[in-house]
């Protein structure tokens, strides 16, 4: 009698923690609280993070991952490149609803900076450039002001710095899978 009540017990157990055979389509999507602060100027390629899903995972009517689960990802690429800086995300790493951590892959997920003019005034180049051609040559004077006003903005901002890229901890971040 012990034994079939110890099969029974552990027939139970096994189902209960048993979701069955789930596929969900590639572009769901998968929306995560991240735990921490993420910056490209401060993390680096290949270093891992955690979030928490923001709602549950639901395929067939059933839960495969519960509010709150643990997700795991890392960041393919951090840092500043030209005149922008970027931080590009995956998840790679899934707590389902029976506690198994179940490997998934998704797009990845990319946060861009561009850079700025410096001292942020090249938006007004142009038209100081145009004020000052215009005191000093009239029209022609305006229009050849407007012109060397708008080159120094582009130089302006070619010299800029992108500002980094930072995702701050409890952003909301929606992921897609593959």
């Amino acid at each position: 009698m012990r034994k079939t009540l110890w099969l029974v017990v552990l027939a139970a157990t096994a189902t209960a923690l048993d979701l069955g055979a789930v596929t969900l389509p590639a572009g769901t999507p998968v929306t995560v609280r991240l735990e921490r602060a993420l910056s490209s100027d401060r993390n680096g390629s290949g270093e891992q993070f955690t979030a928490r899903l923001a709602s549950p995972l639901v395929a067939n009517g059933r839960v495969i991952a519960n509010q709150g689960s643990e997700v795991r990802g890392r960041i393919l690429r951090a840092g500043h490149s030209g005149a922008s800086a970027d931080l590009v995300l995956e998840l790679n790493e899934l707590v389902l609803a029976n506690g198994w951590l179940q490997t998934v892959q998704t797009e990845p997920l990319q946060r861009r900076s561009d850079a700025r003019p410096s001292g942020g005034q090249g938006s007004n180049l142009p038209a100081m450039g145009t004020t000052i051609g215009a005191a000093v040559g009239k029209g022609r004077g305006a229009a050849l002001g407007a012109a060397i006003g708008a080159s120094l903005r582009e130089l302006s901002v070619a010299g800029g710095h992108a500002q980094p890229v930072v995702i701050q901890p409890n952003a909301l971040l929606v992921f897609r899978l593959r």
